[in-house]
């Protein structure tokens, strides 16, 4: 029995291609409104996408000429600026169901070899998310001294099946303007996230809310966000809420699916996160008349951690559904 790890190509696709068809850990492979092969197209054209841009390195697995595994390694610029370091990123891009000791052996020599190119490349800090069930990469992380950041749960509303309470909002919400900006950067700068990079010990408190605050400065340019909200509370803003529209997922299956970023809210102004999800959820913002239908999607997805139950439960009051959940691993002394 023989196991190899060969690099990918441009000519390659297909290969990635036959491994997520024989994978289970697909992000989307809950998502309604599509069959299983355009979810699965969605996942591979995302991926190959990345490939392509650059620079995402890819290495498949063969065991006994067969692939049976994917994974990749991509320097991360944006990260390493904010942080002042060189970061990079381990994608488990893929795994066959094997037998455990063989799906073990194929995550830990598919790991090795991108801490490999991480070293050579000069990385001091990797990353990792990996689906909840996904046992053989999460113990091929844990034996090579990465830890765990946090767990993210991923819950979906579907606008046109499932309808929101219809109750009145304490706060008011419109759509970002200009004039927000600072409120905004204040909100994030200030703003207790717990995510992934407040819990890393590689990385300074300092320099975790800098990027949360350049990450918001980003979605009030559209660099990160298709669209922000903003919740009003005596004509001052108390929250935001930024959101992406998924273009691949559309392309591929003819859904719209939005998915949430980066949100914050006062904590003086309680409501404010209930007012925005409301309003983002339903397309009824300020001044906006109730006759008009809104432009809704077909697909909205929210991430949280999974300790943040305050927010579950209101997307629990709103009729979402869970549909996903994973781990976040970091290593910092590679």
């Amino acid at each position: 029995m023989s196991l190899e790890i060969v690099p990918l190509t441009e000519n390659d696709r297909p290969i990635l291609e036959q491994v997520i068809a024989l994978d289970e850990h697909n992000p989307y492979r809950h998502y309604p409104g599509a069959d299983r092969k355009k979810r699965r197209l969605v996942f591979a054209t995302e991926i190959w996408d990345q490939y392509v841009r650059g620079p995402l390195f890819l290495w498949a697995a063969l065991w006994n000429g067969t692939p049976v595994g994917l994974a990749g390694f991509q320097g991360l610029p944006w990260d390493s600026d904010q942080f002042g370091k060189k970061m990079g990123r381990f994608w488990p891009v893929s795994l066959a169901p094997l037998d455990a000791v063989v799906a073990y052996r194929v995550a830990e020599k598919l790991l090795g070899t991108v801490l490999a190119e991480a070293r050579k490349e000069g990385m001091q800090h990797l990353s990792c998310r990996v689906f909840g069930d996904n046992f053989a990469v999460i113990h091929a992380l844990e034996r090579n001294n990465f830890l765990l950041m946090d767990t993210l749960v991923t819950w979906l509303y579907q606008p046109g099946r499932m309808r929101a309470p219809d109750f009145r909002c304490r706060h008011s919400v419109r759509l970002y303007e200009d004039a927000d900006r600072e409120a905004v950067l204040t909100l994030a700068r200030n703003a207790d996230f717990q995510s992934r990079f407040n819990r890393d010990p590689w990385l300074s408190e300092e320099n975790v809310r800098a990027m949360h605050e350049t990450w918001a400065t980003n979605c009030c340019r559209k660099i990160m966000a298709d669209e922000v909200l903003v919740a009003q509370s005596g004509g001052r803003v108390c929250g935001f809420l930024g959101y992406r529209k998924h273009r691949i997922f559309m392309a591929q299956t003819g859904k719209e699916l939005w998915g949430s970023g980066l949100t914050a809210v006062s904590p003086k102004t309680p409501g404010a996160y209930v007012s925005l999800l409301h309003a983002a959820v339903t397309r009824r913002f300020a001044g906006s008349r109730a006759s008009v239908q809104p432009d809704l999607p077909d697909l909205m997805d929210f991430e949280t951690q999974l300790s943040n139950r305050s927010i579950l439960k209101v997307w629990q009051a709103f009729g979402f559904r869970m549909v996903r959940f994973g781990y976040n691993y970091h290593n910092g002394n590679l």
